[in-house]
């Protein structure tokens, strides 16, 4: 009898065993993969179900924002694909409980790790002070002040290296901020806005606050835009920085539905939804899809498609501004950057506000005015912004 006789068909057997755990791991990693891109499909559809009710009027427009998302489709996608991926060989169980449950959890964690890096360190760490605004003292909203941060944004990504200034504010290159001014014989012009006006994606020395300094010498400008606020959310940062800063002219970058929709009472019903959005975004964004996600976005800058409990609320706060108005005294002027609106015509008939949009009505779709992939205006789009801006109040200054 040979003491060896059967040992080269155990070794053999027992790699065999081996390689089928193996590949029943990566069908295991394959699996969680899937019931992840599932879960943020799933999360993006139950926040866009609400949010598209509100929005649309009709069956058709409602199945069209919800089911015809890209999201959706992987959602659906996944949720078929992962009970195909369950393990069904035996060499999966050829290993110890303790370490099956081990390498389980293992490949649960992993992809959790990852996504959640992936999410705050390019959302949120990199951006820490800088893109999420704070309450300050003023119980307005403010950035880091002295703070720069550089960002990508678009497809190709472009860089931009965007900084504050001392108030937390947006910096103006060679300009001390405008609020601490007190040079009377200018003009002062105060922007509002959100990330437009801001100048996401574009350099310090690109942003229409700039731009429009560039052109009128003898105009006083404070930028005092902020990343993500919608027009109520602007009412509250006038009430404290026009009292200080004085202005004679209030300039409001206007994005339609986008500023709409960000009214008080649904800031807090939001909050969840645009953090799940965000998610989903992320998903969108390594997958190349995103600029199909945003021409859905940008189809909701059509007011028609605003709600009239939306209208309501937007009502309010236009009272406000006016309100605000005839307190302090300044002029308005509205720049819709997606058009004529009917949203202020009779406030701002009857109050003397001045609208103006731009004159390149088709900017969103020329490669030279809007950064690919992202939307936002570049630096070119901001001159030809703050032209049009300069030559409204150079025409009513007077007046």
């Amino acid at each position: 009898m040979t003491p060896h006789a059967g040992s080269a068909p155990l070794v053999t057997l027992g790699r065999r065993t081996q390689l089928l755990a193996t590949i029943e791991a990566l069908r295991f990693v394959a699996q969680i993969l899937l019931a992840a891109v599932a879960a943020f499909g799933a999360l993006s559809l139950v926040v866009r179900v609400p949010i598209a009710i509100v929005r649309v009027h009709t069956v058709a427009d409602l199945l069209r924002v919800t089911l015809g998302s890209p999201v959706t489709v992987l959602c659906l996608a996944a949720a078929l694909a992962v009970p195909v991926l369950a393990p069904r060989n035996q060499g999966w169980t050829a290993w110890s409980a303790g370490k099956r449950r081990a390498m389980q959890a293992t490949l649960i964690l992993v992809p959790v790790v990852v996504c959640g890096i992936a999410a705050l360190g390019s959302q949120t760490l990199a951006r820490v002070g800088i893109v999420a605004p704070f309450e300050n003292a003023d119980h307005t909203f403010a950035l880091a002040p002295n703070f720069c941060y550089g960002e990508n944004r678009g497809r190709p990504p472009v860089h931009a290296l965007m900084c504050t200034d001392s108030l937390g504010m947006r910096a103006m290159p060679g300009r001390s901020p405008a609020v601490n001014e007190t040079d009377l014989r200018k003009s002062r012009v105060l922007l509002v806005g959100d990330s437009f006006v801001f100048g996401s994606g574009v350099a310090d020395a690109d942003t229409l606050a700039n731009a429009l300094g560039q052109l009128g010498p003898e105009l006083q400008i404070g930028n005092f835009a902020m990343p993500g606020l919608g027009f109520s959310s602007y009412i509250r940062q006038l009430r404290a920085v026009a009292q200080r800063f004085r202005p004679d002219w209030v300039v409001v970058g206007f994005n339609k539905g986008n500023d709409v929709g960000l009214v008080d009472s649904w800031e807090r019903q939001r909050a969840l939804g645009d953090f799940a959005y965000l998610l989903s975004a992320l998903l969108l964004i390594e997958l190349d899809l995103y600029p199909i996600e945003q021409r859905e976005d940008l189809a909701w800058m059509d007011e028609r498609n605003i709600a009239p409990a939306v209208r309501a609320e937007f009502a309010k706060s236009v009272a406000q501004l006016a309100e605000l108005q005839r307190e302090l005294g300044f002029r308005i002027a509205v720049f819709s950057y997606y058009g004529p609106t009917t949203l202020f015509e009779d406030p701002g008939t009857r109050l003397g506000w001045k609208f103006t949009w731009p004159t390149n009505g088709g900017w969103d779709a020329d490669p030279a005015l809007h950064i690919a992939g992202d939307g936002h205006p570049t630096a070119a789009a901001n001159r030809m912004f703050a032209t049009e801006i300069a030559r409204m109040i150079e025409s009513n200054k007077d007046r």
